[in-house]
């Protein structure tokens, strides 16, 4: 580094990020679609593509865990939502311990109240994980590169800032057709239009990282990504629902996606994020009256008995659940009501240990269950939302219900959506009501235990878009698109400016290479891992597995293509695979799904519909692409060959 300030940055914008450029871009790329993690895996789920919520999927979710768990400790309901369009259902045995992540679990449909069996997929949780734990690494090690990565991303994104003397009046300045003028015009468009997201979305990701960087720590412990889970330091780590998404919608602090159709998690409804477990731990203590650490109660008696009077005239204005579901009401009350204790239909009955004596129980357990008779209980579910809804200004999706189809039953509710962006751990309040339907208990956001583990979880959830309505998660998702063309752009700039003088060495041509297979290989890649998830066999073992295969696959014979025949239009033909992909993709969509694209419009399937018009637009970038390599490949070649010789001066008379 010689020179003045602005030369010296130069040199350090150049080479802190080219040594990291591919990974960089393998990172923007891959984190920016995990801004719609949930959304990716729905695509790829299409056994999913058929549930179409209503107004009686809650009657469904009630039905459903009567039939299935009459006498389970505690029910956990996952309603449908903006990121999420099918039913899930959770519950804890009789007797048995609660345990984090385990136990019963179900996905159905919607409407019918049908048990989805979806494929074996990664989905968006494997695009997801890569980002920041790459693949067949130890994890330690893997978030250790990640990290280290960052670090020179923000040194190259300070710097790039210090080397432009007119970086915005150059912002708005493009100049088509001039080759070098052209790419760094794009290269400098594609910074500053999000310059802001990119210090942000940098920034964070090396405070979620910055404990693998502490080798002293104990080797990387201490960082993380997003995911917090458990997982094992060998190998490539196992595919478990991370406890934060780089773009996943926080349901009451609890991931929701269906990327575990197997491995450590098959089951269709896999609702819990790493955090689960301590949610639920948390849900129980507030059932049994216990006040968790860091969520203290709010309000008085006054402010109870406010609410309380909200719920009775929400009951006294509202039909029961049972009423308003006709035939499905009735349904329910003969399954859940005892046999002669006179209960009517309403809201969710239950008759534990009191069935009908055509149903008699099986085992010691069951006559312990008919001995005690309990009577018939009412839980107005649609009620207690409503107040909850009004309390927090938004819906509450997640519902858990302790000792249910009991007089002792209660209900807690957490709303959808994180409403602070210094939540502490548990990230939203939450509200429990007694079988009556009075709130006997309300927490309040859970703010973090420190100054510094509030500036933590500040920069976790800016990072993950954990509080990000649809509006806001696109604006992330098109900073993240920018992204990405700033990091490429960057990339082939370097190439580009010392073809005439470097083209043959050694070096440049390997980072030539690693250009066209790091940028055009990637997109097939991406596009290969997405026609696997449709082609390949639904009952195929290790199915998940081989999808992921089939992305490094592809990428794999995309950098052998670019090491062996680079010269013969590889930019051309690598560009040309990856959007005629892309643009069959939806084709592909509608012709493998149950729901073709009448279906999807109708039942309002935008998740997946929104998935088919991205690629379509990802095909038509990529065809521009295209287009501009043709015309170029048409151009004559200008300058001269490095191996030509220089000719020879001229001698002036008299000269000898």
């Amino acid at each position: 580094m010689k020179g003045g300030l602005r030369k010296s940055m130069t040199w350090l914008h150049t080479w802190s990020s080219l040594i990291v450029i591919w990974l960089l871009f393998a990172i923007f790329l891959t984190g920016t679609t995990a801004f719609f993690k949930d959304e990716i895996t729905h695509w790829m789920t299409p056994e999913q593509h058929a549930s179409v919520p209503s107004e009686h999927t809650l009657d469904v979710a009630v039905e459903r865990l009567q039939s299935v768990a009459p006498f389970a400790q505690s029910w956990s309901i996952n309603l449908p939502d903006d990121r999420s369009r099918t039913l899930g259902l959770s519950w804890l045995g009789e007797g048995e311990e609660q345990q984090r992540r385990r136990g019963p679990r179900e996905e159905l449909d919607a409407g019918t109240g049908q048990p989805i069996e979806g494929r074996e997929t990664a989905g968006g949780d494997f695009l997801y994980r890569f980002h920041f734990e790459l693949w067949a690494i130890p994890r330690d090690i893997a978030r250790t590169i990640v990290g280290a990565a960052t670090m020179l991303m923000f040194i190259a994104i300070i710097s790039g800032i210090i080397m432009h003397r007119k970086i915005f009046a150059d912002f708005f300045t493009f100049r088509p057709g001039k080759k070098t003028a052209s790419w760094v015009d794009a290269h400098v468009v594609g910074s500053v239009l999000a310059l802001p997201f990119h210090i942000m979305i940098t920034f964070s990701g090396l405070i979620l990282l910055a404990g693998t960087l502490l080798f002293w720590q104990g080797g990387g412990h201490g960082g993380g990504g997003g995911g917090q889970g458990g997982q094992g330091g060998q190998g490539r780590a196992p595919m478990e629902q991370p406890g934060g998404p780089q773009a996943g919608a926080e349901r009451g602090g609890a991931e929701r996606g269906g990327a575990e159709r197997g491995g450590a998690e098959r089951g269709g409804a896999e609702r819990g994020g790493a955090e689960h477990g301590g949610q639920m731990a948390m849900r129980e203590g507030a059932v049994n009256g216990q006040n968790p650490e860091g969520r203290g109660k709010q309000g008085g008696h006054a402010d109870m008995a406010a609410l309380n009077e909200v719920a009775s005239t929400g009951r006294q204005g509202r039909q029961p659940m049972a009423d308003g579901a006709g035939e499905r009401g009735q349904q329910r009350v003969g399954r859940g009501e005892a046999a002669g204790n006179g209960a009517s239909g309403d809201g969710i009955r239950a008759g534990r240990g009191a069935r009908a004596e055509g149903e008699g129980p099986r085992g010691e357990r069951g006559q312990r269950r008919q001995a005690v008779q309990r009577e018939a209980v009412e839980l107005d579910l649609r009620a207690m939302l409503a107040v909850a809804e009004q309390r927090w200004q938004q819906p509450s999706y997640n519902i858990s219900i302790s000792k249910p189809m009991t007089e002792d039953a209660q209900v807690t509710l957490q709303p959808a959506h994180r409403t602070k962006l210094n939540n502490g751990k548990w990230g939203v309040p939450s509200m429990t009501f007694d079988a009556s339907g009075n709130v006997v208990e309300e927490t309040a956001t859970p703010e973090a235990d420190s100054v510094l583990g509030a500036l933590r979880g500040m920069f976790k959830i800016l990072h993950e878009a954990k509080f990000a309505d649809i509006f806001v998660r696109w604006m992330f998702f098109f900073s993240g698109v920018l992204g990405t063309v700033m990091v490429g752009s960057g990339a082939l700039l370097w190439s580009i400016k010392r073809e005439r003088q470097q083209a043959g060495n050694k070096g440049f041509e390997l980072v030539s290479a690693l250009n066209l297979a790091g940028v055009a290989g990637l997109f097939v890649a991406l596009a290969t891992y997405f026609w696997a998830n449709r082609l390949l066999p639904v009952e195929m073992a290790e199915r998940r597995d081989a999808e992921i295969y089939c992305f490094f696959a592809a990428w794999g014979l995309c950098l052998l293509h670019a090491a062996v025949l680079r010269q013969k239009q590889g930019w051309l033909i690598q560009l040309s695979i990856a959007a005629a992909m892309f643009l069959l993709l939806p084709v592909l969509d509608f012709m493998t799904s149950p729901v073709g694209f009448i279906g999807a419009v109708g039942g309002g399937d935008w998740m997946r519909l929104s998935f088919d018009l991205v690629a379509w637009f990802t095909a038509a970038g990529l065809t521009t692409a295209v287009l501009h390599q043709r015309k170029k490949a048409k151009q004559p070649q200008r300058g001269k060959r490095k191996d030509s010789k220089p000719a020879k001066p001229q001698l002036k008379e008299g000269q000898a």
